[in-house]
Order: structure tokens, then sequence, then C-alpha cells
């Protein structure tokens, strides 16, 4: 008995209906920069507590606020986006689940889509798109 591997390759389909732009996408972009986005990674320090145990390192939390500076906030959408895909094709593929998740950039208007393949004819075809314009027009 074979073992067979999906594998899902990055596409992309951009599309305009009405006054919203889509992007369909089963992987997306990742920005590389050199971390100076607001995402979740903390910062290390060094343990200063004055009890000589100076190796021990902790991660201390940034606070989740909206970020202000503009181009920080694309990066650091981007990069987030890029991880909740990736988090939602791993849990497809660990547990077998059918997914559909849609991601709205409210400074492009695109909306992100990633479907695995048995409910992505639901954001493919015209009703879909009108499902989905009528979802995010409330």
């Amino acid at each position: 008995m074979g073992v067979s591997n999906i594998v899902m390759k990055p596409e992309v389909e951009k599309f305009v209906t009405g006054r919203l732009s889509f992007e369909r996408s089963k992987d997306s972009d990742i920005d590389n920069d050199n971390d100076d986005d607001n995402d979740a990674e903390g910062d290390v320090e060094v343990d200063g507590d004055g009890d000589g145990d100076e190796d021990t390192t902790t991660r201390r939390k940034k606070p989740i606020k909206y970020i202000q500076n503009r181009t920080r906030r694309h990066v650091t959408f981007a990069k987030r986006r890029h991880g909740i895909m990736k988090k939602a094709y791993e849990l497809s593929v660990l547990t077998g689940a059918n997914i559909l998740l849609l991601i709205e950039s409210h400074n492009t208007g695109l909306v992100y889509t990633f479907t695995t393949p048995r409910l992505e004819r639901v954001v493919a075809g015209q009703e879909g798109k009108d499902l989905v314009r009528r979802c995010l027009a409330d």
C-alpha cells in the first residue's frame, strides 16, 4: 500500500467584483525583512533579578495594540496572514478538516481566501463571491 503526499503549491488569483477586489491564495508571499514589524515575537532579555543566575533568558511579550505606522502595519498584516494560512493548511493536512478562511484587508479592500479543495468551489464561483460580498457588507 503506497503513501501519497499532498503538496499544495502557492496559487494566487486576483479578481474584482463590484467594489471589492479579491485575491485567492493557497499560500502567500512572505515578507522577509529584519523583523521590524510588531509581530508575535517577543524581546529576549537577560535575567536581571540579581540572584546571580544571569544565563537565564526570558521572553517578554509585546502588547497587542493597533500599529500606527502604516508600513509596519502592512508588513505585520502580510506576515500574520501568511502564518494563519499556513496554520489552516497544516490543520487540514493533519486532521483532514475542510477549511475555508477569509481575510479582508481594510487598507486595500482585498479579500484573501484559503480553501481546501472540497470548499474551493464556494469562493471560486460567482455565487460564492456574491455571498462573501454580502457577508462583508454587514
